[in-house]
């Protein structure tokens, strides 16, 4: 397929594998891959429960000056996810307070939509391979900032690793659920 033109692959170096796409795709940057592996994980997670409708990868903000790091209709419920790294902080405009507000304005704009918005946290690491902060450490942190909003289950958090492996499971934490909830449970 690549020989006939229909589809294209890029070749970072010799030790990473080589990436598929389709033409009209925009090709990986090699400095964004080990997130967009976190956000292809994702997708594979959602994909294997059977329950996913659509998902994509918006390439350009919204008019809310959101850039979710996928967009996907599950279980019939829009849900805009973000891979959280931990690069935001918890608690201004620029950081995850910042996104959420501007979720509950564009959901409040848009009241037929239920929307939901969703955070994976992964653990940080010092540039010498020492952990920084825990996932489980940043999921709590974002979970206390989405309790401040008391919006049932519309914002929910949970580790990457947790949330990949146990996709339709009660997975996620909400304000009215910390002990977890299940996509298909939400309210």
């Amino acid at each position: 397929m690549v020989t006939d033109g229909n589809i294209a692959v890029d070749y970072f170096s010799p030790t990473m594998p080589e990436y598929y796409r389709l033409l009209e795709t925009r090709a990986l940057s090699k400095n964004h891959t080990p997130h967009e592996d976190l956000v292809e994980q994702l997708y594979t997670a959602l994909e294997l429960t059977g329950a996913l409708g659509t998902y994509q990868v918006p390439i350009e903000p919204n008019e809310y000056g959101l850039k979710p790091d996928a967009l996907c209709v599950y279980q019939g419920k829009v849900i805009f996810w973000e891979v959280d790294r931990g690069t935001e902080d918890y608690d201004t405009p620029k950081g995850i307070r910042g996104k959420l507000d501007r979720y509950l304005k564009m959901s409040k704009d848009n009241p037929k939509i239920r929307m939901y918005a969703g955070f994976t946290t992964v653990p940080q690491y010092d540039r010498f391979g020492k952990l920084k902060r825990s996932d489980i450490t940043r999921a709590k942190g974002i979970l206390k900032c989405i309790n401040k909003y008391e919006r049932a289950d519309q914002f929910f958090v949970s580790t990457h690793a947790y949330t990949i492996r146990h996709a339709a499971e009660p997975a996620f934490s909400t304000y009215l659920n910390p002990m977890g909830i299940a996509i298909k449970d939400f309210r």
